[in-house]
């Protein structure tokens, strides 16, 4: 999944600390008027009028007036009657209920009624208050987390796994247990972003969880200290005679130096010709949709079709080829030119349940163009891109679903994931601790215990006899 921010101003990075997510670019795009500072209700209208014209899916209308009503206080909220020749409420109503309120409070109650429509949009759509978009421009105070990646569930949310050398790798927490609680706070029909947000604060802070994990009946309580997550891109190690090993986390802005860096230590360490390559795509959620394309071009011909992106404003449908004008913005050099052994060498590429959104992306088009032979366990879904607005004068924005990703065949990936060439399912956990999401590689050797990398090494001997 790709964020993209649109804001007044030009051409900008932010990031964001949530689970490990990176913000996308976005170009210019002019955002709510002046006006939206002195009146609160423009502010409503104009989120309404973005997701009535940009979200992926047609929006009615009236749903999203009756949450916006449903969030105001009592006595504004007081007297929005529904008309009786139309049965409905409408925007009016809205804009007359926070004129009744003084100014600061009218403004508290619009954040509160854009907050309600954008809950009602479900899926990842989230409004961002003060201080999450602080946070995610890089304005805020430093947050910690524990580094967990989570799915929504009506119980609370579904552990999908950890962030690689986070906290919560080493704590008894396994994908696939239910998170429940948060320091003694139930969180049964609580959005998503809520949980996350219970979850995070000062790095160096304790926060205890409660999990529910299938086959116990008492639940898990644990503690872990919370501290700044910062993910390991990209690394790559040579794995055996001729075969390099390529780990890829996380789809970060830097994607095509990191590959080129790795792959310049990986040659002074040992000059021998590439006879094959592991891409290992496991765990990684995704990130940035133009460095998803900047790794699919590390090893396709140039002007391969990479991947569509299709919604409903004109600048969500876009044809993505693995060119540098398509990864690579304001530079004259491309890093990935220097490589031409990646682009000839046998891939195998590794994916599981968690190889999501950009990585998917990657998985998909090497596997399209027959590039690649993909082992493993079939990918998340996740292929949609999400777009920040910033609401002018406010200092708050809201993240919504503005386009869907399809693969190169023309299939969609969200909702369907991508399916392995060769099944390879990772060993059971024990019950009393998680896996370890990614076994370390030690010297030149596979680790025994890793039956995907095996797997994969066997395939590029029969590649190099054949």
């Amino acid at each position: 999944m790709e964020m993209r921010i649109r804001h007044a101003a030009c051409w900008f990075i932010a990031r964001a600390l949530v689970c490990g997510l990176t913000v996308a670019i976005a170009g210019c795009a002019s955002g709510p008027s002046p006006a939206s500072k002195a009146i609160p209700a423009s502010r409503v209208k104009e989120v309404l009028g973005y997701i009535g014209s940009s979200y992926v899916d047609p929006v009615e209308t009236q749903p999203l007036i009756d949450a916006c009503l449903r969030k105001l206080p009592a006595p504004a909220a007081a007297g929005a009657e529904v008309r009786a020749d139309t049965g409905e409420h409408s925007v009016q109503q809205i804009e007359s209920a926070l004129a009744r309120l003084p100014a600061p409070e009218a403004s508290a109650a619009a954040d509160s009624c854009i907050a309600g429509m954008i809950f009602s949009l479900g899926g990842r759509s989230r409004f961002l208050d003060v201080k999450d978009f602080g946070e995610l421009t890089g304005k805020g105070p430093a947050r910690g987390g524990i580094g967990l990646e989570l799915a929504s569930a009506p119980e609370g949310a579904r552990i999908v796994g950890a962030i690689e050398g986070a906290p919560a790798e080493s704590a008894n927490i396994a994908p696939g247990d239910l998170l429940t609680a948060i320091n003694d706070v139930d969180l049964r029909g609580k959005p998503l972003g809520e949980i996350i947000d219970l979850m995070r604060g000062e790095p160096g802070s304790p926060v205890a969880i409660t999990l529910q994990r299938a086959g116990q009946s008492e639940p898990l309580h644990v503690t872990v200290t919370r501290q700044e997550i910062h993910v390991k891109s990209f690394e790559g190690q040579w794995l055996q005679a001729g075969v390099i090993y390529l780990r890829c986390s996380q789809l970060n802005d830097r994607m095509p130096d990191l590959i080129a860096e790795q792959m310049y230590r990986l040659r002074r360490q040992d000059n021998e010709a590439f006879r094959g390559i592991v891409l290992d795509l496991r765990n990684n959620r995704g990130g940035l949709l133009h460095s998803a394309i900047a790794v699919s071009a590390a090893f396709l011909p140039p002007g391969t079709l990479v991947a569509e992106t299709k919604g409903r404003s004109a600048d969500s449908n876009q044809r993505y080829l693995a060119d540098p004008q398509n990864y690579i913005k304001g530079r004259a050099h491309d890093p990935l030119a220097d490589l031409p052994e990646l682009k000839s060498a046998p891939i195998v590429v590794l994916i599981d349940g968690q190889t999501a959104s950009g990585a998917e992306v990657i998985a998909s088009a090497l596997q399209d163009h027959k590039r690649a032979i993909l082992v493993g366990e079939h990918s998340f879904g996740l292929g949609s891109i999400d777009t920040i607005v910033p609401i002018k004068g406010a200092g708050t924005a809201i993240r919504i679903t503005t386009a869907r990703i399809y693969r190169p065949d023309g299939d969609p990936i969200d909702g369907k994931g991508v399916e392995p060439d060769i099944v390879v399912a990772k060993p059971s956990p024990p019950n009393d601790r998680p896996p370890a999401s990614n076994p370390p590689l030690v010297g030149r050797t596979a680790p025994i215990d890793d039956p995907a990398v095996i797997r994969a090494l066997e395939i590029l001997r029969s590649s190099a006899a054949s």
